[in-house]
């Protein structure tokens, strides 16, 4: 998913209306403060992961949100959904669900996040 934002932008045809496309792009791990400002150059949002990304253990991503922010980054917030296999009920599903969408929210809030920013779910099953 590292360059699906920035490939998206890509194929989207070109406004004549004035207005101007904005690329971004998602890493599942942190580069570093010093990557993250030579990327700016090129890139206006990135992808800001709430959770652990996909297959992770940890996330690299806490903690960067105000150096990002003055270096001029938006934001695309988002959280680890749970694979295919994981799933073995609709109600634990259902339960799952709840408790992962409190944790992603709880850790907005946390990073400074508005209330009532959009959490996207991002879900890997191949």
């Amino acid at each position: 998913m590292m360059c699906w934002l920035a490939w998206m932008a890509s194929v989207v045809p070109p406004q004549n209306d004035g207005s101007r496309g904005y690329l971004g792009f998602d890493r599942n791990d942190y580069p570093g403060d010093a990557a993250m400002a030579d990327l700016r150059k090129e890139f206006a949002f990135t992808g800001y992961w709430l959770t652990p990304a996909p297959g992770g253990k940890t996330n690299s991503w806490t903690a960067r949100r105000q150096v990002l922010e003055a270096q001029g980054y938006g934001f695309v917030l988002l959280a680890r959904g749970r694979a295919a296999k994981e799933i073995r009920s609709a109600e634990g599903a259902q339960r799952n669900g709840v408790a992962d969408a409190r944790g992603a929210a709880r850790s907005a809030k946390a990073e400074g996040f508005a209330s009532g920013a959009i959490i996207f779910l991002d879900i890997e099953d191949g």
